[in-house]
């Protein structure tokens, strides 16, 4: 995703805020945009999640990422629930919380079970990622691990039911080594505050 469809989820945002908000129900938003193979597989993996914190007018919480649908010729529509503002939404109830700055900014990258197991345990803190060319990654960056499987020659596919985490980057440094057509960065952060951060949406997962 990129600059155009965040433009026009910004305006479909504030198009229902302007209009009184949404119904209970929810509202739903869908962008038409193309996409490859891995970025839809990559975004369906996401289905279910909500923004973390406040993103281009909706509160933290309130906007859920929709199953995208996929049309001929290429054509992809994204899929968003605006959803009514209210103290469980802001608590984000049942659904993992992911920052969507890492998200349209393309800093998500893919990671077994075992090792976002020991990110969420506070047990890793470090990690080279293939960052995508036109991304750089600074500390004080978010960035967003996805839980997935490879294939046997290290393709990711991913799930709907598998898991995922954001992290506030302390550290990133640019190991100018291209590969293919991404950049590898060693990265940081602090374990302790994700190991704090799983143990909340653990148990806000349980009300």
């Amino acid at each position: 995703m990129g600059n155009d469809e965040r433009e026009t989820l910004r305006e479909k945002i504030g198009q229902i805020i302007a209009s009184g908000g949404s119904p209970p129900e929810g509202r739903s938003i869908m962008i038409p945009t193309r996409m490859s193979e891995a970025e839809f597989s990559q975004h369906l993996g996401l289905v279910g999640r909500v923004n973390s914190r406040e993103f281009e007018g909706a509160p933290a919480g309130t906007l859920e990422i929709l199953p995208p649908a996929r049309w001929e010729g290429g054509q992809v529509s994204l899929g968003f629930r605006f959803r009514p503002v209210s103290a469980k939404n802001r608590l984000h109830g049942r659904s993992p919380a992911i920052d969507f700055e890492a998200l349209f900014e393309g800093r998500v990258f893919p990671t077994d079970e075992k090792v976002l197991d020991e990110i969420k345990g506070g047990r890793r803190h470090q990690s080279i990622v293939a960052v995508p060319g036109g991304v750089s990654l600074e500390p004080g960056d978010s960035v967003i691990f996805l839980e997935s499987k490879f294939d046997p020659f290290g393709v990711p596919y991913y799930s709907r039911s598998g898991d995922t985490i954001s992290v506030a980057l302390t550290k990133a440094h640019d190991d100018r080594y291209l590969w293919g057509n991404y950049r590898l960065y060693s990265i940081e952060w602090d374990r302790e505050e994700v190991r704090r951060q799983a143990s909340r949406e653990k148990l806000i997962s349980k009300k």
